[in-house]
């Protein structure tokens, strides 16, 4: 038999998981259903701010970039050479629209909405490289998404690499200063050198996605938020059904809201993916304890 407060938690799962297993937005998981290199980067950004506004419309946001594009199309013709093709994009976000990263409250979680960093004209690494990207690829820059650890860059891809940094207004990064970077996250600096390849080559397009929802885990796991956090896990698990790791950490989410029937489920999907990690015996523990409770609910 099910009491009064077990009967409010579900109707509360319920809401927040809504048809769990599935675990967004049927827009959200359109967009990211596509193939890596068809994924719509801008689109999908704006996607993930409709959690927080949702009545976002975001072809406002989307001709923006049109127009930022359009400003210096005419002048950054392929006619140009590419130092000065970048320069002129450099001009017109950190310049004329004052772009700039947000170093007053890096965690503030309008630095990892879209819309919000084009009206703030503030963000993070990762949202500050989605515009400098968007933009230059309207312009047919070569440019592409660098996820290095704890700092998103951009990096053109002509004949010499250049490594871009949008939060600090386009300041390019030497080689060195990625190698000193790195340093203290690999060990010592022969092993970053030997790191450094891994860290610096194109992202995918899927890993911005990713790299941009773990800030928002961030953010909300810092605040305590377990309802937002739980949004951010469904759209991770959308984003990448096949990753074991947002599968578990969903599951301790939606554990600890007292979902327990589908953190039951993501425990058993995350063992099915997963079966020699390194954690199994720990998950296993958690299934037997939950199976009395997910059984009597179903």
């Amino acid at each position: 038999m099910i009491d009064l407060a077990q009967a409010i938690s579900i109707q509360r799962c319920d809401t927040l998981t809504g048809d769990m297993p599935k675990p967004s937005t049927p827009n959200f998981e359109v967009l990211v259903s596509r193939p890596d290199e068809a994924l719509d980067i801008a689109r999908i950004a704006l996607a993930l701010a409709t959690d927080a506004y949702p009545d976002l419309d975001s072809g406002l946001y989307l001709a923006w970039l049109d127009a930022m594009a359009e400003a210096i199309a005419e002048a950054a013709d392929l006619a140009r050479p590419l130092p000065e093709r970048l320069a002129m994009l450099d001009r017109q976000i950190f310049e004329v629209e004052g772009f700039r990263g947000n170093q007053v409250d890096y965690f503030d979680p309008r630095n990892s909405f879209l819309n919000d960093v084009i009206e703030r004209r503030t963000g993070i690494p990762v949202t500050l490289s989605i515009v400098y990207l968007e933009v230059g690829w309207r312009l047919g820059l070569p440019l592409v998404p660098v996820s290095f650890p704890a700092h998103f860059l951009v990096a053109s891809t002509g004949a010499r690499r250049v490594f871009i940094d949008p939060f600090n207004r386009g300041a390019r990064v030497a080689p060195a200063e990625l190698v000193a970077r790195l340093t203290p996250i690999a060990g010592g600096a022969e092993q970053a050198r030997q790191y450094l390849p891994r860290v610096t080559g194109p992202a995918s397009r899927r890993e911005v996605a990713m790299r941009l929802l773990r800030n928002l885990k961030q953010i909300y796991a810092r605040r305590q938020d377990l309802d937002r956090l739980l949004v951010v896990s469904n759209r991770m698990v959308a984003l990448d059904p096949k990753d074991a790791a947002a599968l578990r950490e969903r599951g301790h989410v939606l554990a600890r809201l007292e979902c327990y029937q589908a953190a039951y489920h993501d425990y058993l999907h995350y063992l099915r993916l997963a079966p020699l990690a390194a954690d199994a015996a720990d998950v296993r523990a958690r299934i037997d304890r939950l199976r009395p409770i997910a059984t009597r609910l179903n």
